[in-house]
């Protein structure tokens, strides 16, 4: 009604951006008869169905990646693709990067457009954390090389005369003993030192950043550097979870 009009005009006066505002909006006698639908949101690449399934179908319209797009999208949901400003349409109201970081978004523009920009911290933490330490593995152990080798051995069928025999090329050697140097202790970070501490491991850390709550959560033991150079000195491993 009037009053939902002259709410609009209130915000185009006093928006940042005003023109990215109201640039579909050639008078405020088009706001007077705008009729608003379902709220919509624009998805840029795949997004986890069991996280758009929190999306009321009676409130909320979602236009999958690669489908129709959204005629007056007011929200983004995105994971890497580089979002540009063209891509936001004078409706949008808020946009959401399904990660830990926002690099691929600009946000210094979006703030001057007065649209804020949210990410998920910890969200992929463990899923992260876990291939991290299968990286330690499979490195440390050399597994891809012993993979790569007994399939070379199986195409000349010699596999099974020489497994026994050249197993010992890839011994590899234990992580438990071994220094771990995490360069940032957030989410993953944490995560990550928390389970190698629990496998043997030495950790070393740096975040100039860490939280008071961040570092209650660090394993006990852990050696905190004043620089990344520090932390990584006579370091055996080095993760590093910073955008």
């Amino acid at each position: 009604g009037k009053a939902s009009v002259n709410v609009a005009k209130r915000f185009m006066a006093s928006s940042v951006d005003v023109e990215h505002a109201r640039s579909e909006w050639k008078t405020y006698g088009d706001l007077a008869n705008y009729k608003p639908g379902k709220f919509q949101v624009q998805t840029f690449n795949k997004i986890s169905p069991q996280g758009l399934q929190r999306f009321d179908a009676n409130e909320y319209e979602v236009k999958l990646d690669g489908g129709d797009a959204a005629t007056n999208p007011h929200a983004i949901l995105l994971r890497s693709h580089k979002l540009k400003e063209d891509e936001v349409m004078h409706t949008v109201r808020a946009i959401a990067r399904c990660g830990a970081g926002t690099n691929n978004v600009p946000v210094d523009r979006m703030t001057e457009l007065g649209i804020p920009v949210f990410n998920t911290p910890g969200a992929n933490a463990n899923a992260v954390k876990e291939l991290v330490l299968c990286g330690l593995f499979l490195g440390s152990r050399r597994v891809v090389d012993g993979t790569n080798h007994m399939k070379d051995l199986g195409s000349q069928g010699m596999a099974k005369e020489r497994v026994e025999k050249d197993k010992a090329l890839f011994g590899g050697r234990e992580i438990k003993g071994k220094t771990l140097a995490v360069v940032g202790l957030g989410h993953i970070g944490a995560a990550t030192a928390r389970d190698a501490a629990a496998l043997g491991m030495k950790i070393s850390g740096f975040d100039p950043g860490l939280s008071v709550n961040s570092a209650l959560n660090l394993p006990r033991g852990i050696q905190l550097a004043d620089s990344i150079e520090a932390a990584v000195a006579g370091a055996d491993y080095v993760s590093i979870n910073i955008p």
